[in-house]
């Protein structure tokens, strides 16, 4: 019994360390593809959703089907599924760039398409590896059965998957790109996943699983008090799912402007939120192993904390920014015009402000992640489709949580309300503690009062963007969000500056504009007959008045990818 104990805890930290370097890949490749995408979507947020919503939507079929198989599969099925699944990822990154870049892009393939069919064709090629990416975890999950608890053998993979996918964001935008270049980074990408199947699969057949008849998982202990029907763990699967892409998306529009555009905001932000969820995820692990109380009502209080977080670090930070004297370095830096080489600002926008907006609340979610498998893991027989249907319920919730953010967050509702409305969220687990009597009526009552207090204190549409760009009367600031960007105006005593995500783009009016005005007047006089002229780039139009000097010219286009750009000017 010794020996059967040993070997499994062995073979679980194998798992455990193959399923790490498969989330390391798959965020090489996120990151990697991302940057591609940029071909066709231009440097918006409509990129970032575009990715993650495709990424989320494969994630979350895979899983569904991955559930099933790995729950109808014979014994020593699984582990040949696994390795089919793992080679085909690393087949289809090998020929991205070629589908991506040479043909869609460089062969100009996708230009005869309408915009809305190109942004599908991107959206189902994405589906193909994410969707392999979602079966493994069911299928990994069930190729061996003697790892002790099931549902802390799940959460460490969730959790060194996560750990492996913070470290290939970071790894990728910091070392891979710079120095390998993107096909190589895909390259080394694609061998992990090749090295990942084979393994599973060779260690099953050392280990001649499939003559093993004797079921070894553990059933965590059971407490009545946590008894909660399927149905119901779907459904805060989901609504955790929308509420945490949806807040990556609100984040990354706040961290980028906060930054000024910077290159690499996509990667730091992905890093710190897998990381802290990592982590999260991981205490789960131990808390689970240490906590005989009810862990349904920790649980939900993790999910109550969470929401209010998200309102009290936004309020923090209008606070301090508006408010303490010794951050007014900092706020000139939000108003100014350019980026600033000061290790100081660089270290507080990229490092101290992401991770006090984000770690506490992704620590949770990962925590949460943990706490719920153990209490939602008590039958090996169905394991499968217990992972592969919350998995898939929570991945929907992701998918539709990026477009809310995208389409109606930024278009309609503004970061501000946006942040509002899903912090409200909150009122439900504290109506759920209430109804599970985990708390007194009276308890509830503060709880949700201090909720809805912060919710209120958050700002809204104006204040929310204009403390941000360090602009302190709302007569100095014009700004229009929508999905693609922020757009702005910061009025000055002599001139006015054009922003786009908090990074100065020209000058108004446009004689104070000189280097712009030259930027389209040099070209026009030089060209010995300039008739048409297409100019991408709106800024303050200055480029595009001192492209019109010349007599001969009869047509002068200009494309704006910011749709709000036009309207702010």
């Amino acid at each position: 019994m010794t020996r059967t104990i040993k070997s499994g805890k062995a073979l679980g930290l194998f798992l455990i360390i193959i399923y790490f370097f498969s989330g390391f890949a798959a965020l090489v490749y996120q990151v990697v593809w991302q940057r591609w995408l940029v071909f066709f979507t231009g440097i918006s947020s409509l990129n970032i959703s575009l990715i993650v919503s495709a990424f989320m939507a494969g994630l979350g079929l895979g899983y569904l089907v991955g559930g099933y198989l790995a729950d109808k599969l014979k014994p020593g099925q699984h582990a040949v599924a696994f390795l089919l699944a793992e080679m085909g990822i690393g087949l289809f990154a090998v020929f991205s760039k070629g589908i991506f870049y040479d043909w869609l892009y460089m062969q100009n393939q996708a230009a005869s398409l309408p915009l809305f069919a190109t942004y599908l064709l991107l959206f189902a090629l994405l589906l193909v590896p994410t969707f392999l990416m979602g079966v493994s975890l069911p299928l990994l999950s069930k190729s061996f059965n003697n790892i002790g608890n099931q549902g802390n053998f799940i959460s460490l993979l969730y959790f060194t998957n996560t750990l492996g996918s913070a470290i290939g964001t970071f790894c990728t935008a910091f070392y891979l790109i710079p120095n390998l270049g993107f096909e190589k980074a895909i390259y080394i990408a694609a061998a992990l996943n090749f090295f990942c199947g084979i393994s599973v699969f060779l260690i099953f057949k050392i280990l001649n699983q499939e003559a093993k008849s004797i079921n070894n998982a553990v059933a965590p202990e059971e407490n009545l008090q946590d008894n909660v029907p399927f149905k119901y763990w779907l459904l805060q699967y989901f609504i955790s799912g929308f509420a945490a892409i949806a807040l990556e998306i609100v984040w990354f529009r706040m961290i980028d402007v906060m930054m000024k555009s910077y290159a690499v905001t996509f990667s730091l932000i992905l890093t710190i939120y897998l990381g802290s969820m990592a982590f999260g995820s991981l205490v789960g692990v131990y808390f689970n192993n240490y906590f005989k109380g009810s862990k349904l009502k920790i649980f939900l209080v993790a999910q109550y904390v969470l929401y209010l977080y998200v309102a009290v670090s936004i309020v923090l930070l209008h606070f301090a920014v508006t408010n303490l004297s010794f951050l007014e370095p900092l706020r000139a830096f939000f108003e100014g015009y350019d980026v600033i080489p000061s290790f100081k600002i660089k270290l507080i926008t990229m490092v101290v402000i992401p991770v006090f907006l984000m770690s506490l609340p992704t620590f949770i979610m990962g925590f949460s992640f943990s706490v719920s498998q153990n209490i939602i893991q008590r039958d090996f027989s169905i394991v499968g489709r217990k992972v592969g249907g919350l998995q898939f319920i929570n991945i929907v919730g992701s998918t539709l949580g990026a477009w809310f953010a995208t389409l109606i967050g930024f278009e309609v509702l503004g970061s501000g309300l946006t942040i509002k409305l899903m912090v409200l969220i909150g009122l439900i687990y504290v109506l759920l503690l209430a109804i599970k009597k985990s708390i007194k009526p009276l308890q509830a009552g503060i709880y949700a009062i201090l909720l809805v207090g912060f919710v209120v204190l958050v700002p809204g549409k104006q204040d929310f963007w204009k403390n941000l760009s360090g602009v302190e009367k709302h007569e100095n600031f014009i700004f229009g969000e929508d999905k693609t960007a922020l757009s702005s105006i910061k009025i000055g005593v002599e001139h006015s500056n054009v922003f786009i995500n908090g990074l100065g783009q020209s000058l108004f009016p446009m004689k104070h504009d000189y280097f712009h005005i030259m930027l389209g007047a040099i070209p026009a006089f030089v060209h010995p007959d300039p008739r048409d002229i297409g100019i991408i780039g709106l800024g303050s139009s200055a480029t595009l008045y001192g492209a019109s000097g010349r007599q001969s010219t009869v047509n002068l286009d200009c494309w704006e990818v910011i749709k709000s750009q036009p309207g702010v000017l």
